[in-house]
C-alpha cells in the first residue's frame, strides 16, 4: 500500500512530505505504527534534515581472521540515534538474518547526543565467514550505518583458545 500526502492540490510521496515539511520524524512514525505496528518505517531518515553523516569506519579484516561466523556488530551514525532498527530494516540490502539486538539501551534523555552511538548485533541466518564479509560490505553502503565489522573472539592474554 503506497501512502500520499495530499496538500495544495498535490500528491506527496511520504519522502517528499517530510523534505517539504509536511511531516515530521514523529507523524513518519505513527504512520509505520498504524500500517504495521511490528515494524518502523523502513526508509531512515535523519533527525535533523541538514545533517553531516558521521565518517565512516570501513573494516578492513579478512576471512583469515578469527571471528564469529554468525553475528555481525554494527555502529549507528550518530544522526540516526532516535531510531531503534529491526531486521525488517535491513531486508532491502538483501542480507538474511535471524536477530538484530540492541546492545546500548540507556535513557535518551540522558545522553550526549554529540558523542553518543547506537551499537546492535546482527545475527545471520546462514552461518559462515564469508556470509559475514559479504554483509559488512553490503551494510557499510547503507547511510545509517557507520561501522559494520566481524564480531571477534577475544581472550584474555596468554589464552588463545
Amino acid at each position: 500500500m503506497n501512502i500520499v500526502i495530499y496538500k495544495d492540490h498535490k500528491l506527496h510521496s511520504l519522502q517528499e512530505a517530510y523534505d517539504l515539511n509536511l511531516l515530521n520524524v514523529n507523524d513518519l512514525k505513527n504512520i509505520a505504527y498504524y500500517q504495521n505496528k511490528d515494524i518502523v518505517y523502513p526508509i531512515r531518515i535523519p533527525v535533523n534534515k541538514n545533517v553531516i553523516l558521521d565518517e565512516k569506519k570501513i573494516w578492513n579484516g579478512s576471512i583469515n581472521d578469527h571471528f564469529a561466523d554468525d553475528s555481525i556488530v554494527i555502529i549507528i551514525d550518530g544522526n540516526f540515534t532516535d531510531w531503534w532498527f529491526y531486521a525488517k530494516d535491513f531486508e532491502h540490502a538483501n542480507i538474511e538474518l535471524t536477530v538484530v539486538d540492541c546492545l546500548t539501551v540507556t535513557n535518551m534523555e540522558t545522553i550526549d547526543r554529540d558523542l553518543f552511538r547506537q551499537m546492535y548485533s546482527i545475527t545471520l541466518k546462514y552461518p559462515s565467514k564469508q556470509n559475514i564479509i559479504d554483509a559488512i560490505k553490503k551494510l557499510e553502503k547503507l547511510p545509517f550505518i557507520k561501522y559494520a565489522g566481524a564480531n571477534y573472539y577475544y581472550y584474555p592474554a596468554g589464552n588463545n583458545n
